[in-house]
C-alpha cells in the first residue's frame, strides 16, 4: 500500500491532510475564537476531601476592589459576608478558620479560587478577616478544618 503525498513545492512533498469536523455552533463564547462544545451525558462534580481535612498556613483577605464583582462559583462577592477563596476545595465548602495567633474562628464559606499569592492557603472576606483579627495586620497564620 502506498502513502499518497500532495506536492507542497518542487520537489517538497507532505501527507494529505484529514478534514475535521466542523464544531458544533450551539454555543459560542465572545472570549474564544473557538467553538465550546457542550459536555456530553453526564457532568463531573467536584469532590469534597476526605474528613478530617485540615491545613495550616498565611491567610489574607480580600474585600472592597472585589466588592460586587462575579466570584469564580458564580456569586456576586459582598466583603460582609462570611466566604473565603480556596484553591482546590469544592465551592460551597464550609470551613472553619482558626487564627492561630488570638485562637479566634471564623466559619467561612468557599465561593472563589485562590489566593494567588505565594505561600498562602486562604483569602478571607473582609467581614471574616475583622472578625478573627487579621483585618489590621493584613496577614495571618491560621488552621482551617473542613466541617461536614
Amino acid at each position: 500500500m502506498r502513502t499518497r503525498l500532495v506536492a507542497v513545492e518542487e520537489g517538497f512533498y507532505l501527507p494529505p491532510v484529514p478534514e475535521r469536523p466542523a464544531p458544533p455552533k450551539e454555543v459560542a463564547s465572545p472570549f474564544f475564537r473557538e467553538q465550546i462544545v457542550p459536555p456530553q451525558g453526564e457532568v463531573e462534580e467536584e469532590e469534597a476531601p476526605p474528613l478530617p481535612f485540615r491545613q495550616r498556613g498565611l491567610a489574607s483577605w480580600y474585600g472592597a476592589e472585589q466588592h460586587g464583582t462575579r466570584t469564580a462559583s458564580g456569586d456576586r462577592f459582598n466583603k460582609a459576608d462570611y466566604t473565603a477563596a480556596h484553591r482546590t476545595l469544592p465551592f460551597g465548602t464550609r470551613v472553619m478558620v482558626r487564627n492561630l495567633e488570638n485562637q479566634q474562628a471564623v466559619v467561612v464559606r468557599i465561593t472563589d479560587r485562590g489566593p494567588f499569592v505565594r505561600n498562602r492557603i486562604i483569602d478571607l472576606s473582609e467581614a471574616a478577616a475583622k472578625r478573627i483579627g487579621i483585618f489590621h495586620p493584613g496577614t495571618a497564620r491560621v488552621e482551617i478544618e473542613v466541617l461536614q
